[in-house]
């Protein structure tokens, strides 16, 4: 075969080609090389490279075995035992102590005997006593009231109530108003309105006699004890402060009945127990 020119260089190129390829597949990398030659393209196939295994280390020695300890067990030598104690000498045997003197006889108690007299006496007189709340039973208090010059008398508001001496209010004993209550100044002053157990009623149109019953408790139903009380009235007949009287009385037994003296407003009093 003549290479001209052109056709020792294109050979000379596939020379350095395939060179190159052995080169680059000792590398692990595929070389080119044509497979076909036309005038439009080339086509070239790469050869696969070859690709060696490293081998593998050598292996180390295995170290030799330590070689095994000596442990030497040491000997003591026993110690002595201690000589046995001696035992103590044996105490003295005690004298035995001599037996106490019997002691006399008492004297035989006397049968039954005065001791014996006072069971059931005296002593059982106190049951069923007071209890220390003294007087029982009612008071009844009567009181004619009169007009005190109001705009609307006859007509007329008032209140009955029951006081200790020193002021402390016991219980209201009647109570007979109804707007004009208010106008009862010193019984709302007093009583702070408490009406328990009392006996109540609207404005009389009239002035008349008023007979109330007080049985000797508080307004919390306590007995009351035995001492000094009051009955207070109070009565209006106009839109101010009316008129009132206090009685003293005795909480007492042997209380005896009252007749206190009359007064401008109110006359007819009495005071009795039953």
């Amino acid at each position: 075969m003549r290479y001209t020119g052109s056709n020792f260089a294109r050979r000379a190129a596939q020379v350095g080609l395939v060179f190159c390829a052995g080169y680059l597949a000792g590398c692990g990398v595929a070389d080119t090389r044509r497979v076909g030659y036309g005038p439009s393209q080339q086509v070239w196939s790469g050869s696969a490279g070859v690709v060696t295994a490293g081998t593998g280390g050598v292996g180390g020695f295995a170290g030799s075995s330590g070689g095994t300890g000596f442990v030497q067990a040491g000997t003591g030598v026993a110690g002595f035992a201690a000589p046995a104690g001696t035992g103590g000498f044996a105490g003295d045997t005690g004298i035995a102590g001599t037996g106490g003197v019997a002691g006399d006889m008492g004297l035989a108690g006397t049968t039954g005997g005065i001791s014996g007299a006072g069971t059931g006496g005296i002593s059982g007189a106190g049951a069923g006593g007071t209890g220390g709340t003294g007087l029982t039973g009612t008071m009844t208090f009567s009181v004619l009231t009169h007009p005190v010059g109001g705009n609307y008398a006859p007509a007329n508001v008032g209140a009955i109530w029951v006081e200790t001496s020193s002021g402390q209010f016991v219980k209201t004993l009647a109570y007979w108003a109804f707007i004009r209550g208010f106008y009862l100044s010193k019984y709302n002053a007093e009583t702070s309105g408490n009406k328990v157990d009392a006996v109540t009623a609207a404005t009389l149109y009239s002035h008349q006699t008023h007979t109330v019953m007080w049985n000797l408790k508080d307004a919390s139903g306590n007995p009351a004890p035995d001492g000094a009380y009051k009955v207070i009235v109070e009565v209006t007949d106009a839109d101010r402060t009316g008129q009132f009287t206090s009685v003293d009385f005795m909480k007492a037994a042997g209380a005896a009945p009252l007749s206190p003296p009359d007064t401008q407003f109110f006359t007819g009093m009495s005071i009795s127990f039953q």
